[in-house]
């Protein structure tokens, strides 16, 4: 996928010229950023905005105190932006041979032609005979790995010696390879101790072609391997949507190759564009967002036709939360009070302001505070909040932390409106929301799902999926994930991967 360049990005090569045009080399320093902003014509806010992708980039360095540096860009700091390409569009395992034989096999020509001194083949190769006798599949990998670092380490080029380095680390990490690995050991462990010893004895034609035959090994499975996937698109601190990304990233690096962590964003709205743009592997959302979404309908101006869901992960309960000393205590008091609506791009916003206006509320009857919940919990403590709007599965995190300094009181949405509220939104439903040992108040719920990107390879959806549901027990969450709530809420088109888990397993027929 392409993604659009943004102003940062402009800024960013602004920069870059404005360093070949002073002719600054590595270690020199750059103007002041004031005086950079003056001469590039940006903001200084947005100067440091270009620099911190280039600094994440390697090509400069901010030493507070000292000022900013110029620094040599390595292949590490370009993984770091790598991994959004590896994300979309992830490297099959003969594009990752085909990349190990690019740099290998000439390098190795190279050093067999020079008879350099072989001391580290050696140990390898002794490495891997004990390991291979132990059957330490694991210490095997490693030597592999070791093998091509050592055949391009006495290259000029430390760039290439990195490139390299990430590759092989790819190329044992991939949990089905490193299966096939194990499960054919007597065929293909012998062959790198072929590699090993022709390499040590000098020879160079047989080194040669025993490397190519190894490079040019096909997998029975060429599937996608060392998938990068570490962006999940969750909420705010202390909010529900970050709690149950969390459980999730924690059960798919449990039980599956998947290497994921989540990223604060403003929600289920912002969660689906970035889902869309290819900019976040998976992301959380309200089942009428991207129902919303995929329509153009609503708050989006256009169509994002790229989310695809792979299951209905969580129920919310909107809670309505104020301090218990308050002079109100229902929905029919909240005239001229401060109100925490949610954070600007997500779904509480929405569901309160209904919320609101079905009971009569306009523009200026009350203050509305967009504030993240962590923010609106803060806010609550020390009176600069009086009611506090949230969705969230079980009790927010932020306010349990709350109710250790002071009490609080849960507000009910009188049946009545709530009935009217759920006939002008289909996609809510009636929920109800138990606290104080017992206490429980009628409020409106909505359906989270767990979305991706269309162009997802299917076997790691299809892999997502299944460590989701054939590990459900383990997932620590208020509400249990089974397959009989897999697709609550979910309108939208399933992707392949995750519809043809439930296929197997009876929830959809063929």
């Amino acid at each position: 996928m392409i993604e659009k360049r943004s102003f940062e990005d402009e800024i960013a090569e602004a920069i870059l010229t404005k360093i070949k045009e002073m002719g600054l080399k590595e270690g020199d320093k750059l103007p002041s950023h004031e005086q950079l902003a003056r001469e590039l014509q940006v903001s200084v806010p947005s100067l440091r905005k270009g620099l911190q992708i280039l600094v994440v980039l390697g090509a400069v360095r901010i030493n507070h105190g000292s000022g900013t540096i110029v620094s040599s860009p390595s292949v590490k700091n370009y993984l770091r932006i790598f991994d959004a390409t590896v994300r979309t569009r992830p490297f099959k395992y003969n594009h990752v041979l085909e990349n190990l034989r690019l740099v290998l096999l000439p390098m190795l020509k190279d050093l067999l032609g020079r008879k350099k001194s072989i001391y580290s083949f050696e140990l390898i190769e002794e490495g891997m005979k004990n390991a291979l006798v132990s059957k330490d599949f694991n210490s095997l990998n490693s030597m592999i790995e070791k093998l091509f670092i050592s055949i391009v380490s006495d290259s000029a080029n430390p760039l290439l010696i990195e490139f390299t380095e990430f590759m092989s680390k790819l190329l044992v990490t991939d949990h089905k390879v490193v299966r096939y690995f194990n499960g054919h050991a007597d065929q293909i462990y012998p062959e790198y101790l072929r590699l090993l010893q022709a390499i040590r004895r000098g020879e160079r034609e047989e080194s040669l072609r025993v490397l190519e035959s190894l490079l040019s090994f096909n997998l029975e499975e060429r599937d996608n391997i060392g998938l990068i996937c570490d962006t999940f698109g969750t909420g705010s601190i202390g909010g529900s949507f970050y709690s149950v990304g969390r459980e999730i990233c924690r059960i798919l690096r449990k039980y599956s190759n998947i290497s994921i962590d989540t990223t604060l964003t403003g929600g289920g709205i912002e969660n689906v564009e970035l889902t869309s743009e290819g900019k976040i592997m998976l992301g959380l959302t309200q089942s009428d967002i991207a129902d919303a979404a995929i329509k153009g309908e609503g708050l989006f101006s256009g169509e994002n036709k790229n989310i695809r869901a792979i299951c209905g992960i969580q129920e919310l309960g909107l809670w309505i939360i104020a301090r218990k000393n308050t002079d109100f205590d229902s929905m029919e008091e909240l005239k001229g009070k401060r109100i925490a609506m949610g954070a600007t791009g997500g779904e509480t916003s929405i569901v309160a302001d209904a919320v609101l206006k079905i009971y009569g509320y306009r523009e200026g009857d009350y203050r509305p505070y967009f504030l993240s919940i962590s923010n609106a919990a803060y806010g609550l403590l020390n009176r600069e909040i009086d009611l506090v709007f949230f969705l969230s599965a079980g009790k927010p995190s932020a306010i349990e932390e709350i109710e250790e300094k002071v009490e609080i009181k849960v507000l009910s949405i009188d049946e009545e409106k709530l009935k009217a509220l759920l006939t002008d939104h289909p996609y809510w439903f009636k929920s109800g929301i138990e606290y104080d040992s017992g206490k429980s108040v009628n409020t409106v719920g909505v359906a989270a799902i767990l979305i991706t990107h269309a162009d997802a390879p299917e076997s790691v959806v299809y892999e997502i999926t299944s460590s989701i549901f054939e590990h459900s027990e383990d997932i620590l969450l208020d509400r249990k994930v089974t397959l009989d709530n897999a697709l609550q809420g979910v309108s939208i088109p399933l992707h392949p991967g995750a519809m043809r888990y439930y296929q197997e397993r009876g929830v959809l027929k063929e």
